[in-house]
């Protein structure tokens, strides 16, 4: 009963995740004085503290996985777990305090210079959403170790976790934007959440008493890593991120331009990636053995299925003129009408954002035969797939788009998968078939120049 009770608390812990980032960015949006600037600045903290969590916690659950062994200790992780879980709540409580002191830091700041203002604002604005985003990245590494209970079972208990916590994050997307931040305020919204955090952390407290003592070979020193390989896998999860998050944006700005850029676009396209990434999690927890080369396979067929879907969006603001007609001479059904828009990005997107979502689950699986030390692999994988998420926030959402249009940056996140599964194909396969590798990613991305505007 314990991993199905820790495994409802993980839903629980990604639904507040998302809230709170729904509230910051409105949090922020008063303090930065644009709302793109304070979406830009909640993405690019949140994802740049969950990275530092994930590297942060997988260094610390190898820690005491040593000293548990060593001093021949149960290794008490969901108590380890339980205390970071408070962190978060705690500093929940506290938020709109610390935002009233960072708003008055910010009237009382002498800097009189745009560009230099804004920048201190963002430097606020790290301080206060930074710590508990950080604490936030103890979910996947910590409760991977701390449920696992062995080597066999780890891919699936992994997979388990993440899909978990990421379908909370989805329901958490949508009911912040379009439900718990209208009826409860920012305030209300925060200090509700912090208080689900404290209750999930008084929960894991509890669930230690009844876990069982981890299993031996997880409390085995790490056996060496090929750290050659492991920078081969760090550069597939890192490209995978950063393609993914720059389609995200890119889409972000095609349903603004189809459906009106409002705070409700916005929730869909995140709940729909999010929601996505969760079912191809679950649906590799759910398979009774995965084969060898699923992980390849799954790499080069998201790549095919982003082909054929760079065609479709050229026309997607047609068929959101098609959906508004539909309820053009309806009486007002403002649910209804956002019900139909998500069901029809699901129908678009659910596929590949889906192979996206088993794609880490797989990269884990492979991982974790070559080495024993669970939590620090996930930590690790998961920091250098979060660095690519904020550099493709950062680069494909912003930067690139001052010299480059949507349809380059949509190409230049395909590149970037194609070039991954290219590294994975390597890693994967013997040598003999690293040639006729190399001739098909490089036909790929020749094709990628005679795509249509």
């Amino acid at each position: 009963m314990i991993r199905p009770i820790a495994l409802l608390l993980t839903v629980l812990t990604g639904f507040a995740g998302l809230v709170y980032e729904v509230a910051w960015q409105r949090y922020l949006a008063t303090l930065l004085g644009s709302h793109g600037e304070a979406t830009a600045a909640v993405l690019s903290i949140f994802l740049g503290g969950l990275a530092v969590g994930y590297a942060v916690f997988g260094r610390a659950s190898r820690w005491l996985v040593e000293r548990a062994r060593q001093r021949s200790r149960p290794l008490r992780l969901l108590s380890f777990y339980a205390l970071v879980e408070a962190g978060i709540g705690v500093y929940a409580l506290l938020f709109p305090l610390l935002f009233s002191a960072a708003q008055y830091l910010s009237l009382l700041s002498p800097i009189d210079h745009d560009a230099l203002g804004f920048a201190f604002d963002v430097a606020l604005s790290a301080l206060l959403i930074g710590p508990p985003a950080v604490l936030m990245g103890g979910t996947i590494p910590i409760l991977t170790l701390a449920l696992a209970g062995d080597l066999e079972h780890a891919t699936r208990v992994h997979a388990w976790i993440y899909g978990a916590n990421t379908l909370g994050a989805f329901a958490g997307a949508l009911a912040g934007g379009f439900f718990l931040v209208p009826l409860l305020g920012l305030d209300g919204v925060v200090l509700t959440m912090g208080v689900l955090n404290l209750v999930a952390a008084a929960s894991f407290f509890l669930l230690e008493r009844r876990a069982a003592r981890i299993a031996p070979d997880l409390t085995q020193p790490a056996k060496a890593e090929p750290i050659p390989r492991f920078v081969a896998w760090a550069a597939v999860a890192l490209l995978a991120g950063f393609a993914m998050m720059a389609l995200q944006t890119t889409l972000n700005r095609l349903g603004a331009l189809a459906f009106g850029s409002s705070q409700f676009t916005f929730a869909m396209v995140v709940a729909v990636f999010v929601l996505c990434i969760a079912i191809g999690s679950l649906a590799v927890s759910a398979l009774p053995r995965i084969p060898a080369g699923l992980v390849l396979g799954c790499a080069w067929l998201l790549v095919a299925l982003l082909f054929p879907l760079y065609f479709a969006l050229a026309d997607v603001t047609y068929w959101a003129h098609a959906i508004r007609v539909l309820f053009s001479r309806a009486d007002p059904a403002f649910y209804a009408y956002h019900l139909v828009t998500f069901l029809a990005m699901l129908a678009f997107l659910g596929l590949p954002i889906g192979l996206s979502g088993a794609l880490l689950p797989l990269l884990f699986h492979e991982l974790r035969r070559e080495v024993r030390d669970l939590g620090s692999v996930a930590g690790r994988l998961y920091a250098w797939n979060t660095l690519g998420s904020l550099l493709g926030a950062l680069l494909g959402g912003y930067v690139l788009l001052f010299w480059l249009d949507l349809h380059h940056v949509y190409r230049i996140a395909l590149a970037a998968l194609i070039v991954g599964s290219a590294i994975l194909t390597f890693v994967v396969l013997r040598p003999a078939r690293r040639i006729i590798t190399a001739l098909v990613a490089l036909s790929t991305l020749m094709a990628l120049a005679f795509l249509p505007e």
